[in-house]
């Protein structure tokens, strides 16, 4: 059951205590599409703003919100940082999702674009028309997308990559396509386009709950170790059909990576054989610090071998989780 909140309106100030700034909150109040817009039209008056939060999640937004929406906020000439929260509304393929034609490319300033789009069902066509957008926003410098449960497919996910490698100053990207319908083709095509993305530091991308086995894991590891700047990765693929060939050889193809320092890496398997691939693999990072693996839950005897074996000969390694 959803708890109710209270609408909230927050301005955002600087060090000058000047607002540069609004936070929008109004999740969780089960809003419909016209209650949503009489918000927007209640700061609609702020057009000089840095820095603009808006959380929507749990509402019943449609087309029509999201249009308007999108419309404000492209008046707003100075913007630099967005957080855009629709998670869990009612953007619905079947009725036919779009985003206002060319009014992302507006946004000239923006260097952050926070963007929850989960939970809903806008399918690899609404995918499709949100990178018609994304591939305006050229001084992008930090992208986080959520699309997970949004019936996507192979071509949505190609899509994507195809739009973020459009970003020529993208550092730190977290990608979420968790819970889609997208198989080894979808996820190779989108990670073969992210290879183009040099200047990305920081990778986080999450296919948990996919169509993935082996041969994608494999093909994942080639083009993460491909990124020469990338110096920190978390990689989720829970629940996908990935053996422990296909593991232990995408761990091989990541410690290629010349500049990892820091990974988190989580798969829930029950296998011994993952958890010594992973031991033996970490050992041939050359920047590694600091190592997570989840895997399942490993015993204190595995635990302390793996220790002995493999830990204490990564001589740059200073921390590490295995669980």
């Amino acid at each position: 059951m959803i708890q109710l909140n209270q609408p909230q309106q927050i301005l955002i100030r600087n060090q000058d205590n000047i607002a540069n700034g609004i936070k929008l909150i109004l999740s969780n109040l089960l809003l419909d599409e016209n209650q949503i817009i009489e918000h927007f039209i209640k700061i609609s008056n702020y057009k000089n703003l840095d820095q603009l939060i808006i959380k929507l999640s749990n509402n019943l937004a449609k087309q029509k919100c999201v249009q308007f929406i999108f419309q404000f906020i492209s008046q707003i000439s100075n913007l630099s940082y967005l957080e855009l929260d629709l998670y869990q509304n009612k953007l619905d393929i079947n009725l036919g999702v779009s985003l206002p034609t060319n009014e992302l490319c507006k946004w000239i300033n923006l260097n952050a674009l926070i963007l929850d789009l989960g939970t809903n069902n806008i399918g690899s066509s609404g995918t499709k028309t949100l990178c018609q957008e994304l591939v305006q926003l050229k001084n992008i410098t930090i992208l986080s997308l959520n699309l997970c449960k949004n019936n996507i497919l192979n071509d949505g996910s190609a899509n994507l990559g195809s739009a973020i490698s459009c970003m020529p100053k993208i550092e730190s990207l977290h990608l979420n396509i968790g819970d889609n319908k997208i198989d080894n083709q979808g996820v190779t095509l989108l990670l073969n386009s992210l290879q183009n993305c040099q200047t990305i530091k920081k990778l986080q991308l999450e296919v948990f709950e996919n169509q993935i086995d082996g041969t994608g894991a494999i093909n994942i590891g080639i083009s993460i170790s491909q990124l020469s700047n990338l110096n920190k990765l978390i990689l989720n693929l829970n629940n996908n059909g990935i053996d422990s060939p296909g593991f232990n050889i995408m761990l091989q193809n990541i410690s290629d990576s010349p500049s990892i320092q820091q990974m988190i890496l989580l798969l829930l398997q029950n296998q011994a054989s993952y958890m010594i691939s992973s031991g033996q693999n970490i050992r041939n990072f050359k920047q590694l610090n600091y190592v997570h693996i989840q895997l399942s839950k490993i015993g204190h005897s595995q635990r302390q071998n793996l220790k002995i074996q493999h830990i204490k000969k990564c001589k740059k390694l200073v921390d590490y989780i295995f669980l």
